[in-house]
């Protein structure tokens, strides 16, 4: 992760960026409260090549409150939605700080109280459970893993052979400090220790989404799988009921750190380009968390008065709510109307 500065020392002003050209001619980019160490770039669409794309809106960073505002765009030949301008994969690490919540989950080994190692074991113990239906056991990589629990409590279903692989390297170091499975400070394309056809299992839980370049990314995980292995992924998907309540404020448009916003159908033609094909879609857990996650965008986007700010994350963090919350999105995750999504993949079986 790239240094960081205290918020403080940080030298605000207004920087201009030229728009990628297009035919239509729009005008320049304008983001206010740039940090000077932040590097923008422009992208085309990822998904079919091409560079014009529609303003969807603009807003600032409302999960770690960072400085800059960003726009988000919507690619006018196939409706892919992403981040443009964005950070650079030098840069972006600026807007991972600390405090970013995927840094502050709990760790099992730490909880105190039946309740407090229920909530920190529940949602790993699903995902676990979720790929027994695929795999017994074997060589598992982990794309994203944070502090690694996922990884520590797979152990526990089975004979795994784990690997963890995590951008932040305050993250990596906290997993190695607790855990003895191997994990990676980088990148997928920065360099890997494992063979072509090594691992039976990827997983990549809401990782997708932050990727710079993810085809160049999913066509090194085809190469690592073993041609029986699975690709396993969770994503906001952009067609949800979330996004429809909440617009811009919807969870999914995390930004900066959401450099893309996939439906189905663009997630379904990005992975059939590295080569895979879908095996199931199915949403899996965290539709409660989401949709808390968004309230609480909501009342902070549009300025609510502090107070009540801090009543409304009370109102979605307390132990009712944890209880109650999942019966309810149960009934809206069976008619697929929530986010994430979780989806598996296998490697696309050659044409004869």
């Amino acid at each position: 992760m790239s240094g960081r500065l205290p918020k403080e020392s940080i030298q605000l002003k207004e920087k201009r960026f030229p728009a990628q050209p297009t035919q239509t001619g729009r005008p320049e980019i304008k983001l206010n409260e740039l940090p000077d160490e932040i590097a923008l770039e422009t992208t085309n669409c990822i998904i079919c090549g091409n560079d014009d794309a529609a303003l969807l809106f603009e807003r600032e960073d409302l999960g770690t409150d960072q400085p800059g505002r960003f726009r988000v765009v919507c690619c006018r030949r196939c409706d892919h939605v992403y981040l443009n301008p964005r950070p650079t994969l030098e840069s972006i690490g600026f807007y991972y700080p600390p405090s970013y919540s995927p840094y502050n989950q709990p760790h099992p080994a730490d909880m105190r109280t039946p309740w407090g190692k229920f909530l920190a074991t529940q949602p790993l113990n699903r995902r676990a459970q979720f790929i027994k239906r695929y795999v017994l056991g074997g060589r598992i990589l982990d794309l994203g893993c944070a502090e690694g629990q996922f990884l520590n409590q797979l152990k526990k279903y089975g004979p795994w052979e784990c690997a963890g692989l995590e951008f932040s390297a305050e993250a990596v170091a906290e997993a190695q400090r607790r855990y003895d499975f191997e994990v990676t400070a980088g990148t997928i394309t920065g360099g890997r220790p494992w063979p072509d056809g090594y691992f039976d299992v990827i997983t990549m839980w809401d990782v997708i989404e932050h990727l710079h370049h993810p085809l160049a990314d999913l066509q090194v995980i085809q190469r690592l799988l073993k041609p029986d292995g699975y690709l396993i992924l969770s994503t906001p998907i952009r067609h949800s009921l979330g996004n429809r309540l909440f617009g811009r404020f919807w969870v999914g448009y995390e930004l900066p750190r959401h450099l893309h916003i996939f439906s189905e159908a663009t997630l379904s033609k990005l992975l059939a380009k590295a080569g895979f094909e879908l095996v199931k879609r199915q949403i899996l857990l965290g539709s409660n968390h989401a949709f808390a996650d968004s309230v609480g965008f909501w009342a902070k986007g549009v300025g609510l008065n502090p107070a009540l700010q801090s009543f409304i994350r009370y109102a979605f963090n307390n132990k009712l709510w944890l209880l109650t919350s999942p019966l309810l999105f149960k009934v809206l995750d069976v008619f697929g109307l929530t986010t994430p999504v979780t989806f598996v993949f296998a490697k696309a079986k050659a044409k004869n």
